[in-house]
């Protein structure tokens, strides 16, 4: 989360923002395990992402037919904006022959908030595992194929949106099938279960980036059933990641499925806010945008949204407490559902503070 989000002042304005406090001023587990693996993420960054523009080079380099590969990647994902021509490729390939080039691609959509929001959780689920006899593969595999494969989603939504990063849209072009195909190669590593999780998961994540197309092209006319759909892009990717970090139990992997989806909803919830104080007009397509305009008032959206965000942390919490009695890290997550929830009620307070820029832009949008 941004510094803004986590300051003294910041926290001290929001309920579970106070309880995080308390729980940081009397050094409870939680709080020191959510310091520590937020300190053990920082620092791998570095590394992860060396290895991961490293790897997305290697592939470039050696693929014969970049026509094909676009092709197909395109095919798969449902949309043809995914795909460059051959004159397109030709410039984005000269440009990131360079290898110092496609490292600052690579470090532009790894700053992503959900890239490290989810590298901690996902080093903690899988010590989780591990310790229940659980996990597949080895952390760095599993942990990175997946960060990996939730970073896809960055480049991805910037060529869809079209704004942010211009002049680099090409360029992930033709990095987007390379990033897959390391995402994929690093969760194969534990076993044909974790890879048939992960290709479910993302064949959903694709019906959720589908829906916003269509969303985006007619907001009013978006339905709730729409909407649902549409948050399969969080759901679905955060939700595999976290059951196939204990890929080898059944009962965890489905609770660490349910805690990690529900969460990553109200942080989609929270981040659509986000977006929208940005940009002065709520974010289409969102949760926020739906509600208001079905209630014809920004504010009163904006509150249907918080009763949304409140039922998916219920079931994240309720998750939570199916766990097995010891789970290595339980107090972690409970930590971790505390800054959640912080971070989308800072957001709503922000939003509401104002409403009025945020009403008009939406009776804008109706004329």
């Amino acid at each position: 989360m941004c510094a803004s989000v986590t300051s003294a002042r910041a926290l001290l304005s929001t309920p579970p923002g106070r309880r995080a406090l308390v729980q940081g001023a009397l050094r409870r587990r939680g709080y020191s395990l959510y310091r520590r693996y937020s300190a053990e993420a920082a620092s791998q960054m570095a590394s992860l992402a060396e290895r991961y523009a490293r790897e997305v080079h290697s592939r470039l380099r050696s693929d014969r037919s970049p026509a094909a590969t676009q092709r197909r990647f395109a095919e798969e994902v449902g949309s043809e904006s995914m795909a460059l021509d051959a004159a397109g490729i030709a410039r984005a390939e000269a440009r990131l022959a360079d290898p110092a080039e496609l490292r600052l691609r690579i470090g532009r959509i790894l700053d992503s908030k959900f890239v490290t929001m989810t590298l901690p959780v996902l080093n903690a689920l899988y010590d989780s595992a591990a310790a229940a006899g659980a996990s597949v593969g080895t952390r760095r595999d599993m942990v990175e194929g997946h960060i990996i494969a939730i970073d896809l989603s960055e480049p991805m939504d910037r060529i869809a949106d079209r704004d942010e990063d211009l002049e680099f849209l090409d360029d992930y072009r033709l990095m987007n099938p390379h990033i897959l195909g390391v995402a994929r190669e690093l969760i194969s590593r534990g076993g044909d279960g974790a890879l048939a999780s992960f290709e479910s998961g993302f064949a959903e994540a694709r019906e959720g980036q589908a829906a916003d197309v269509r969303i985006q092209a007619d907001p009013a006319g978006a339905t709730e059933a729409d909407m649902a759909v549409s948050y399969k892009k969080y759901r679905a990717v955060m939700g595999t990641a976290g059951r196939n970090m204990a890929a080898a139990s059944d009962a965890l992997g489905a609770a660490f499925y349910d805690g990690m989806a529900h969460a990553s909803e109200c942080v989609g919830c929270g981040n659509e806010i986000e977006d929208s104080v940005a940009r002065g007009s709520l974010k289409v397509p969102s949760w926020a945008l739906h509600d208001a305009i079905r209630a014809k008032s920004a504010p009163e959206g904006l509150r249907r949204t918080r009763r949304r965000e409140e039922r998916y942390m219920e079931q994240a919490r309720s998750a939570l407490d199916s766990l097995p009695e010891g789970t290595k890290n339980a107090e972690f997550l409970g930590f971790l559902f505390l800054t959640i929830d912080h971070y989308a009620l800072y957001w709503h307070a922000r939003a509401r503070a104002m409403s009025s820029t945020l009403d008009a832009a939406l009776e804008a949008m109706a004329r």
